[in-house]
């Protein structure tokens, strides 16, 4: 689910805030639903934002190392290109 301002889903929300516990939740989850297996979970891990930012590039920009670090065990791309944002 997207928000329609941004782009945004509950997973980018969760690293921009630094809610580690609800982000582990969310990747866990999403581990097991049909959004894993049609999209691929990568693809999930990685998706981004209307300014071309994913999860793991809010929750750097942030300082938030635990939810960096949480993102990146999932399966992050610490390489992910920000397509101009930021």
């Amino acid at each position: 689910m997207f928000d329609s301002l941004n782009g945004r889903t509950c997973l980018h929300y969760a690293a921009y805030y630094g809610h580690s516990e609800c982000l582990q939740a969310i990747l866990s989850a999403a581990q097991s639903t049909p959004v894993a297996d049609s999209w691929g979970f990568a693809r999930f891990v990685n998706v981004r934002d209307g300014k071309g930012a994913t999860p793991l590039h809010l929750a750097a920009r942030q300082r938030r190392p635990e939810c960096v670090r949480i993102l990146l065990d999932s399966g992050s791309l610490a390489c992910a290109s920000t397509s101009g944002y930021g």
